[in-house]
């Protein structure tokens, strides 16, 4: 079968002037079409009746109802198309990706824009199908209401106390993570376990993890539990530098939402005091100098 490429634009004949009238006056009236009463045929498949123009019949087109037609084309391409003959799928394969390994071409979804396009996606089918995405930054009682939230929160007390609880005769995950009996709490590092035994030591006063801070950051709600309290509104949190940078919104939002002071123990070489918030060396010569008068026996 021979390919025709029509010329565009100004080439094309039958955008001239005159070829447009010619065209136009050989379908005036009866040459048109469209004007003859359409004929009523049979559709040798489903039986019904349809219409057709006379000119269906002049170029010889097989007498199918429209939706008998369509099935007969699909089911046409889906036998004879070339493109599932595996060698043809094959060899185009292969040519696509040798053109996108070369240069040639750049799969869209590969570009900058598709990637943008992909993330988009993703953002939005997380916001409309993920049904937690609602109560994001919301506690329980926001949720289920005050009763219905103390009954959750002691069934599941219940449930996993004692040999109920998941990590019950394991050890702990985190490797440093250790009870500390002659301190009475837990230590979740070995900087927490040598700054807690300087403390006692040295007869400071202190208590772990007082209690929890309800803080309104990147959004939404957050609960913030502080490593040390050493009271009169005075805190302390030890970690590394980089942790402190991760979570330094976060302790910036401590000190804005609830008028403490923070004392913040990281591997720095000198004290730095920014408002409220403090950074102290993590060495005991500095340490003497900062907490020997905090909750003195």
């Amino acid at each position: 079968m021979s390919r025709y490429v029509f010329p565009k634009g100004d080439l094309n004949p039958s955008k001239r002037p005159e070829v447009r009238k010619k065209i136009s006056l050989s379908k005036q009236g009866e040459k048109n079409p469209n004007w003859k009463p359409k004929i009523s045929l049979v559709c040798p498949v489903c039986k019904k009746t349809f219409f057709v123009i006379p000119c269906s019949l002049k170029h010889g087109r097989k007498t199918y109802s429209k939706k008998c037609m369509g099935r007969l084309i699909s089911k046409n391409m889906k036998e004879n198309n070339p493109m599932y003959d595996p060698k043809i799928a094959k060899k185009r394969s292969d040519t696509v990706k040798e053109k996108i390994r070369t240069g040639e071409i750049v799969p869209f979804l590969c570009t900058d824009e598709g990637r943008s396009i992909i993330s988009e996606t993703a953002k939005i089918t997380m916001k409309e199908n993920n049904p937690m995405f609602k109560y994001k930054g919301k506690t329980h009682e926001e949720i289920f209401g005050k009763e219905q939230s103390e009954k959750i929160l002691k069934e599941r007390s219940e449930r996993t106390r004692g040999s109920g609880n998941p990590m019950y005769g394991k050890k702990p995950r985190h490797p440093i993570t250790e009870f500390s009996d002659s301190l009475g709490h837990v230590l979740r590092s070995g900087w927490e376990k040598k700054f807690c035994f300087w403390l006692k030591n040295n007869n400071i006063k202190y208590e772990y993890e007082p209690f929890g801070f309800e803080l309104f950051f990147n959004g939404c709600k957050r609960h913030y539990w502080v490593d040390i309290g050493f009271g009169n509104n005075i805190f302390c949190e030890i970690k590394p530098l980089y942790k402190v940078m991760e979570s330094f919104g976060k302790l910036l939002s401590f000190v804005l939402q609830t008028d403490n002071i923070l004392y913040v123990v990281t591997d720095i070489e000198n004290q730095v005091f920014l408002g409220n918030i403090r950074f102290v060396p993590f060495k005991e010569s500095e340490w003497r100098s900062v907490f020997c008068e905090m909750g003195k026996d």
